[in-house]
């Protein structure tokens, strides 16, 4: 229940926060708008995209005009070296999200700690939105070819110094997002990809194999 209730009629865009089928076919359903996890990569993003669009095809709803929103794990800095040192802070944060979505807890807390499978770091690092404002502009723009159309970055994490996490912020506002200010998905994505086989969960969990911590259905 939200209380008080919106002055917005019909009630402001919905968004809905999952990684599997289920959660495509509900957004589908329900005119919700799904964010996922950068930390799925190119392919896990497409995949879910194309979920998505057979879902509402099946629906015999309008599959153009789709809003797809990602989080990501995000940091600005100078240079492709100095954001790739704090690749750490990342990692611990992706740890503690994977034990905590299967409830590996000890006395409260989440037991955070390497994993079978683990990436390096040349593999984590292609699903972080790390680097230069350069090297950031252009994963960005990679993640709108692939159908996003909002961001959501998430810039504190695994306790990242204060005055890195506002370096970084400095810099997404004054060259970051500035430079994708006219950048979009591309005309006729949604038509290419409702051509493309139905995405089954198998699919799903192979396109995004990699270190995202959702890989338990959500």
């Amino acid at each position: 229940t939200v209380w008080p209730k919106p002055l917005q009629k019909p009630h402001p865009p919905l968004w809905l926060a999952g990684t599997s089928i289920d959660s495509m076919q509900l957004a589908a359903k329900w005119d919700m708008m799904p964010v996922t996890t950068g930390l799925l990569g190119g392919d896990g993003m497409r995949a879910h995209l194309t979920s998505l669009i057979h879902a509402r095809k099946d629906l015999g709803k309008d599959i153009h005009g789709i809003e797809l929103g990602m989080q990501a794990i995000t940091h600005v800095a100078p240079t492709d070296a100095e954001a790739r040192e704090q690749i750490e802070y990342a990692r611990w944060q992706n740890r503690a999200g994977r034990a905590l979505g299967r409830l590996e807890v000890t006395n409260g807390r989440v037991d955070v700690k390497p994993y079978e499978g683990e990436p390096d770091d040349d593999r984590f690092m292609e699903r972080l939105y790390f680097g230069s404002p350069e090297t950031v502009i252009a994963k960005f723009k990679r993640a709108a070819e692939l159908g996003v159309t909002h961001v959501s970055c998430w810039s504190m994490f695994g306790g990242l110094e204060h005055e890195k996490i506002m370096r970084s912020i400095r810099l997404m506002g004054e060259e970051v997002i500035p430079a994708l200010k006219d950048v979009h998905p591309p005309t006729g994505l949604e038509d290419e990809l409702a051509k493309t086989s139905k995405i089954t969960q198998e699919d799903l969990q192979s396109a995004r194999s990699g270190p995202a911590p959702s890989d338990v259905p959500t």
